[in-house]
């Protein structure tokens, strides 16, 4: 004998399939071209690799708020990574010692992630 699904509980169903497809939607038709984007990762790669005093602020300023962060401590020091979400899909470490700002040392930009 099987179950039935209470009917009662359609109405909310419906809503919410509603709302998850209108969320879907808007957030696919913010993404800016494919085109765009690999051209801004080329432009920031060029950007980190030629500077060596890129600090934590100038990240933030130039890419905004990280997707993610993560954070190692090792003898003396800690090794902290920026990840950047798509349409940039960029990687940014920095390296932090006692008394001196953390530094990027070095950028890496994944390549296409499979769905």
């Amino acid at each position: 004998m099987s179950k039935r699904f209470p009917r009662r509980f359609l109405g909310q169903i419906l809503l919410l399939a509603a709302i998850m497809a209108a969320l879907t939607h808007s957030a696919l038709s913010e993404q800016p071209p494919a085109g765009d984007a690999e051209a801004r990762r080329k432009k920031l790669w060029n950007l980190f690799r030629n500077s060596t005093h890129l600090t934590q602020a100038k990240v933030l300023k130039l890419l905004g708020k990280p997707e993610r962060k993560a954070r190692q401590i090792v003898h003396r020091r800690y090794l902290e990574q920026w990840q950047y979400g798509p349409p940039l899909d960029v990687e940014v470490t920095f390296a932090g010692f006692p008394g001196k700002a953390p530094r990027v040392i070095s950028v890496r930009l994944p390549g296409k992630r499979k769905p």
